[in-house]
């Protein structure tokens, strides 16, 4: 019962961390791309 309670635990963390850096990793390329698409823009007018 605790082996799995602590096994839980530690997925669950795991899992929380690879959600936060997937979450990361989208908001980056999500805010580089439209940083860049700006800069082209700014560049072509």
């Amino acid at each position: 019962m605790l082996g799995s309670i602590v096994l839980g635990s530690i997925a669950g963390t795991q899992l929380h961390s690879f959600w936060v850096g997937l979450g990361v990793w989208f908001g980056l390329a999500i805010y580089g791309s439209a940083f860049l698409v700006a800069q082209n823009k700014g560049e072509t007018s």
